[in-house]
């Protein structure tokens, strides 16, 4: 069964560099955005006001990256009316979860109900593939993810290290 070989090796190199990724940006993701973005007019309340975005968002990369692999395999599969019923459920959980979230977050509610939708997309894409190629469930609980996850963690600590050593002006 190739395609479900190709298909379990794509979500796991996903969540291999999602995991640490989203880590880096949630715990760094300030630095990151003083390095990139600070200087001129753009002040620090911009910066903590970006940041907490970018913590929204970094919580849907691992969700969004994998839900892409899986349009790509329905696509393959030319289950095209599957990402349409996708699609249009998406839009209405957006448009409800904006009106939820947007007025009392401002841009953090926005960006949350875009990590919402991904999380969502992501649940119900997944389960339809696991309906469509009756693969084992067991496959998302290996020790394959325990490994992505200490992986994750040696990523965050090399990054707190180089911003250590490295110094950076200005912050």
């Amino acid at each position: 069964n190739d395609l479900l070989l190709n298909f379990k090796k794509a979500v796991f190199i996903s969540i291999y560099l999602m995991v640490p990724i989203t880590i880096i940006f949630i715990y760094l993701g300030k630095d990151f955005v003083k390095i990139f973005y600070e200087r001129g007019k753009f002040i620090a309340a911009y910066t903590n006001m970006t940041q907490s975005v970018l913590n929204y968002y970094a919580l849907s990369l691992v969700f969004y990256s994998v839900y892409l692999i899986i349009v790509k395999l329905f696509y393959s599969l030319s289950r095209y009316a599957t990402i349409l019923y996708l699609s249009i459920a998406a839009f209405f959980i957006k448009i409800i979860l904006n009106h939820f979230l947007v007025l009392p977050m401002k841009q953090d509610g926005l960006a949350l109900s875009t990590s919402f939708v991904f999380f969502f997309l992501f649940l119900f894409s997944g389960f339809i593939t696991y309906k469509i190629l009756k693969f084992d469930m067991r496959f998302f609980y290996s020790r394959q993810i325990l490994f992505y996850f200490v992986n994750s963690i040696i990523s965050l600590c090399f990054t707190i290290m180089i911003f250590n050593i490295i110094p950076v002006y200005g912050m």
